[in-house]
Parts: structure tokens; sequence; C-alpha cells
């Protein structure tokens, strides 16, 4: 009976050690979740097939655009115009579904909320900075005279996405294309990818003091000068 209850101790305490031992990510994602089984993105629209439906709504799908600012295993920190967000990229990985996942890429990954964590289920480049780039141009919508945007009425837009402002302050980060600007009441994070591509931002580092011309779109402030 010693001998007995010496062995089951002994199982108790090795399974005890297997399960503290499992990595930290097997603990803490979900259950396997795979797109095609519940839905699929058309373009960047989720279209639920009805057959994945959960009572605390916690599916939440979406997409997340930004620039890659930091990689820490399967956690890939990800700058957007105003914040950073951590997603979960594990089950893109799994289905080899990311890319090179690396410091300053601009990505677009498809995904979905639960738990207050974003799961990546798939990362492409962003497309919208190009289409953003390729599609617009100063000279083509209007002009700036001083700070002021006069504009010939040639590109309008029902929600008004073609917002023109100036952004005045401080640069305090530079991460690519994306700059932090303090402006006296708080900071603003500015694309000045159209600026660079015309070379119209000076040199653009941390201390300059700047005018940022640009316009917003989306939320996003792009500048198309930076004076």
């Amino acid at each position: 009976m010693k001998y007995l209850s010496s062995l089951l101790a002994g199982a108790v305490v090795a399974l005890t050690a297997s399960a503290v031992s499992l990595p930290a990510a097997a603990q803490t994602m979900p259950s396997p979740y795979v797109d095609s089984h519940c839905g699929s993105w058309q373009g960047n629209t989720w279209v639920p097939n009805g057959t994945c439906k959960d009572a605390d709504d916690t599916l939440k799908h979406q997409y997340v655009a930004g620039t890659i600012v930091s990689v820490k295993g399967h956690l890939v920190t990800v700058q957007r115009s105003k914040s950073k967000l951590v997603i979960d990229d594990q089950l893109a990985l799994n289905r080899e579904m990311t890319g090179k996942v690396a410091v300053g890429r601009r990505i677009l990954a498809h995904g979905y909320w639960r738990n207050r964590v974003f799961y990546a289920t798939m990362i492409q480049p962003s497309m919208a900075a190009h289409m953003v780039t390729s599609s617009y141009i100063d000279s083509r919508c209007g002009a700036w005279h001083g700070d002021t945007w006069i504009s010939k009425g040639t590109c309008t837009h029902p929600n008004d996405m073609y917002k023109h402002q100036v952004v005045a302050g401080t640069i305090v980060g530079v991460t690519g294309h994306l700059v932090t600007v303090q402006r006296s009441a708080s900071k603003l994070v500015i694309d000045d990818q159209l600026a660079l591509n015309r070379k119209m931002t000076g040199t653009v580092a941390v201390g300059r003091r700047i005018i940022a011309h640009g316009y917003w779109r989306n939320k996003v402030f792009y500048a198309t000068m930076i004076q």
C-alpha cells in the first residue's frame, strides 16, 4: 500500500509539472480557429456564414492597419495613426499567412477580437497607403496659399475625407513614414509618405519644429508638405 501511495504521489507531481511547463501561448491561445469555417474576408469586409456564433459576441472581426514597430515571438506591436496595438499573430503564423514579419513593414492584419486581444488570422502588405499615394496630388485638387487651402472643387467626397488642415508642433518620434508631433495639448502621429515621395519634408528629426500641410482621410492625417 505504501508503495502504491508513492507511485500515485509521483504521478500527481509529474502531471502538475507537465501542466506548469506548457508554453504561455498554449495556455492563453483560444481553441483553434480558422476563418474559412466561420466566413470569409471580402476585401476588408467580414462576411460570416452563420456557423460560428458566440453568445458573448467576442468574435468581433476587424482589420488593423499600421506599421510594425516591434516583434516579440508571436506578439507584434503595430503603430497606428493615434496609438499602438499589440496583436497576436500565432494563428496567421500557423497558416503561413503572414509574409515577413519585420520592424518597419506596413501591414493590414485581418482577424478578430477575443477577451480584449486582437488575433490576426492573416497579415498582408498594406495597400491603403499605396492607394492614397497613387491617387492623390495636391495640384489636382487645389493649392495651399500660405496656410489656407484653396480647393478647385475637383476632389470631393460625400464623407469629406479630404479635409485639409495644417498641423504645427515639434517632432518627438520618427518610425519610418510615421512622425509623432507634440502639439500644444496633445500628440498626433502623422503619415508623411506623400511628402517624402515629393521630397518636400526637409530633415525629419526629433526636436525639429514643423508645420505639416495635408489632409485627413479615414481618421489619419497625411502630410503632403512639411515646412
